[in-house]
């Protein structure tokens, strides 16, 4: 009995040495959807809710601003989140956060140094301005919001820093209200500064369908519950090359997306899925040629596989490639 209580036990928490990486296997054009919305370009990673609606931090002049579009998957419809608020209009974009419900949050720094979560309503005006306080000269990693009001931000000191905090990691949570419920000391490796601004950094997160937050860093994946108990680490193994920049948690799949810059500073993806059950790798994933040049996914899930996004054709397709 007690044997099977320590598998049991292991498993939920993530015990064990990384798997080794399965041979890849190639993506191709499953189905494709067009809509209606007209071409449009954005930064970064893509976000959906448990609808699969997607969200875009689009391309409005600059990145530092907050303009954050929702593309209804089923009827093509735009909803555009930005900020009518004089007093925000020069606020910097940090990072957005799609709760599952679809609520938008916006984690911006005013011109002052003070950082702000922004909640937004379905409909995209702004509800509600909470000032999360947090220390100066820091890069912000990933940030969360979960439907009841709660926030994770992790993020590494920049070279601003006082010299004993330069290059360290920082992760906190706060309350619905901006109070800090949390501080996550030592669960944030430190960051090597000379070489942070070659590459893409490691990071990202999101929040599964069991409402706790997947945490994704170089060779892990921390679960945390919206209490702010780590529940398990999920070891994985990666190419060297390779930055681990998203995530994603449909049923009982993680996807983890691989990304590197190329010579001429094109970004292509590879794709890790782990099988949440045993921790395993459920496959390993390439872009197959019909999916067009240097393709990265703008959504996953385990019954549709990996999304693509594409404009050429003066409006948007949604492209899907399921899972072999």
């Amino acid at each position: 009995m007690w044997i099977a209580s320590f598998v049991m036990f292991a498993l939920l928490a993530g015990y064990g040495a990384a798997e080794t990486l399965p041979t890849a296997r190639v993506l191709q054009v499953g189905s494709t959807t067009s809509m209606e919305a007209p071409p449009f370009s954005f930064y970064g990673s893509a976000q959906s809710d448990k609808e699969g609606n997607l969200f875009f931090h689009i391309s409005a002049g600059s990145y530092r601003k907050p303009v954050v579009l929702e593309l209804n998957r089923s009827s093509g419809d735009p909803t555009l989140f930005s900020l009518d608020d004089e007093e925000l209009q020069t606020a910097v974009f940090h990072e957005f956060s799609v709760a599952p419900s679809g609520q938008v949050s916006i984690l911006c720094q005013k011109m002052d140094g003070k950082f702000y979560a922004l909640r937004f309503s379905s409909k995209g005006s702004l509800q509600e301005k909470i000032h999360l306080d947090m220390p100066d000269n820091l890069s912000i990693e990933s940030f969360v919001a979960f439907d009841s009001g709660t926030f994770l931000v992790s993020a590494f000191y920049l070279p601003s820093a006082s010299p004993e905090l330069r290059g360290k990691g920082f992760m906190v949570q706060f309350d619905e209200s901006g109070a800090l419920r949390r501080k996550f000391n030592g669960e944030v490796g430190s960051v090597d500064l000379k070489s942070v601004s070659k590459r893409i950094n490691d990071g990202g997160a999101t929040i599964g369908p069991d409402g706790n937050v997947y945490l994704l860093q170089t060779n892990q994946v921390l679960v945390i519950s919206e209490g702010g108990k780590i529940l398990r680490r999920i070891k994985y193994q990666k190419p060297a090359a390779l930055s681990a920049a998203k995530i994603a948690v449909s049923q009982n799949l993680l996807s983890i997306w691989l990304l590197k810059v190329g010579e001429k500073k094109n970004v292509t993806a590879e794709y890790l899925v782990i099988d949440l059950l045993t921790g395993k790798p459920f496959g390993y994933y390439v872009p197959g040629n019909d999916l067009g040049i240097a393709p990265v996914a703008v959504s996953f899930t385990s019954h549709e596989g990996f999304t693509f996004f594409d404009t050429q054709n003066g409006h948007v397709d949604l492209i899907s490639a399921p899972l072999q």
